[in-house]
């Protein structure tokens, strides 16, 4: 259940908290692309895994980017070639300075909105998921108590 309510959150386009909340929209808004996937593969939904033991659970990823789209934050890189060669082609076609400033620069700072997909660690159970889970379970307890 909890799987199926994070991966969910790509359809919704946001998360549920407390009350929905919707994902910043795209800078390059493009109709008909998804706000976090965009033309990607789709890696990060697909990562997600569910691990259980005796008496837990925890949905993760393996994915490195994954914390940075969870809880937004800015990062700082150097321009790999094939950004530079993406940023002088945009600087070529819209003769913007922005694009050359990029093409140029030594490090880019790069800010991520936060676009929450599943509960940041340490700071408990959606109470959504957890009011979920909590009916299921209870339901589960009274149709094994009715068959006794």
């Amino acid at each position: 259940m909890a799987l199926n309510f994070y991966k969910d959150s790509w359809r919704r386009q946001g998360y549920i908290d407390t009350r929905f909340r919707r994902w910043a929209p795209r800078q390059d808004p493009d109709q008909g692309r998804a706000i976090l996937i965009g033309k990607g593969s789709g890696r990060l939904r697909r990562s997600l895994r569910l691990r259980t033991g005796s008496d837990w659970w925890e949905v993760r990823t393996d994915v490195p980017y994954a914390k940075i789209h969870n809880e937004g934050g800015t990062i700082r890189q150097v321009p790999t070639p094939r950004q530079r060669k993406f940023f002088w082609a945009r600087y070529k076609r819209t003769g913007d300075a922005k694009w050359k400033r990029f093409a140029l620069a030594k490090e880019l700072r790069i800010t991520i909105p936060q676009r929450q997909f599943m509960d940041i660690p340490g700071q408990g159970l959606s109470p959504f998921l957890e009011k979920r889970i909590r009916l299921h379970l209870e339901r589960g307890l009274k149709r094994a108590l009715n068959d006794v």
